[in-house]
């Protein structure tokens, strides 16, 4: 949503206000940051258009106003600042870490207690144990009603079994083998996230049938990554600090987030929902799209160490979150880890 740039500060001085002191924000209230130069009517004025376009709300008639789903969405889209540097003592002390610790696992463990210490949010990683694996051989058997067998062979001596549902595989015996085969042939010693990047980056075959060959092939990697995905083990750390919230006050607040730390596959569920290869995703409110989480914010990313995944790294709490330090953090880390392959 496009906002005059005296909006946006202004806005951003609602949800830095209201982070701090969990009240709603009046403009006397921003007036004593002394960190916009207008006159309390003034910045009452543009709180009232805020609320207009449903930025802010009123709680009550004599209150000021608080953040809304759209109001912490246009500050993260367009007020964050997202590529102003963090502090230098921010980035010496991520370097330190990278150069004393080589393992990734251990790396991005780190990273989530790190997160948890600068927010004070719940933060969590999930590393993904199959990142390392790269394929030997591959056997497909058919079990019908969309299901297959996949055995998965890995150049370190690993056999995965797995029985995945592909809806709309529809494979005869034939078909199946040469998708055996093309796997085998074009896919040796790569590892599940490089044959995906491999399928999405093909142009599309000149004859009918490569094509379909081409797409089943598609769906079974997708279909594999993601049901090993499913097998990560998400680690949290914070979750009694987050108690001491206002927000977790209440007893049904406090279930819903204890129904994610006590049921990781709800937290699963929604990264591989809404994390993509190449961004830090932040989902706020009703955008999680699980009436659970609707008071909840997300931000997450996926980790690469090189051409590898590593896993899920990210922190979930309030609304009222540091959105703007978690971005920087996120992103040097990302970077951090990115450069990672040029040493390995």
């Amino acid at each position: 949503m496009a906002i005059t740039q005296r909006a946006k500060q202004v806005l951003s001085q609602v949800v830095d206000v209201y982070y701090h002191t969990c009240e709603p924000v009046g403009s006397t209230s921003i007036c004593r940051t002394r960190v916009l130069p207008y006159s309390s009517a003034t910045i009452r004025a543009i709180l009232g258009k805020l609320e207009d376009h449903g930025l802010v709300v009123q709680p009550h008639t004599s209150a000021g106003r608080v953040p809304t789903d759209l109001g912490y969405r246009t500050y993260v889209d367009e007020v964050t600042g997202r590529f102003t540097p963090i502090w230098n003592w921010d980035t010496s002390h991520v370097d330190r870490q990278f150069q004393s610790v080589k393992d990734g696992t251990r790396l991005l463990e780190w990273l989530a207690v790190y997160l948890h210490e600068k927010t004070a949010m719940l933060s969590f990683c999930a590393p993904a144990r199959h990142a390392a694996w790269r394929l030997r051989h591959l056997v497909l058997e058919d079990l019908g009603q969309d299901r297959i067998l996949a055995v998965l062979l890995t150049e370190g001596g690993h056999a995965i079994k797995h029985v995945l549902t592909v809806p709309g595989l529809n494979c005869s015996e034939s078909l199946m083998k040469k998708l055996e085969n093309y796997i085998n042939i074009h896919f040796s010693g790569m590892s599940l996230v490089a044959m995906r990047r491999s399928l999405t980056g093909t142009p599309a075959a000149q004859d009918r049938e490569h094509d379909l060959l081409l797409t089943k092939v598609a769906r079974v990697v997708n279909t594999l990554e993601a049901d090993l995905q499913q097998r990560l083990d998400i680690q949290f750390f914070g979750f009694s600090n987050m108690l001491d919230m206002p927000e977790f006050r209440e007893v049904t607040a406090i279930r819903r987030l204890y129904a994610l730390v006590d049921q990781p596959e709800k937290l699963h569920a929604i990264t591989s929902r809404h994390t993509e290869d190449d961004t830090i995703v932040m989902r706020i409110g009703r955008e999680i799209n699980d009436p659970d989480c609707r008071d909840f914010a997300i931000c997450m990313t996926r980790i690469f160490d090189g051409t590898s995944v590593l896993g899920f790294v990210g922190v979930v709490g309030p609304r009222r979150m540091p959105y703007a330090v978690l971005y920087q953090l996120l992103a040097y880390a990302r970077y951090k880890f990115s450069q990672r392959r040029h040493v390995c």
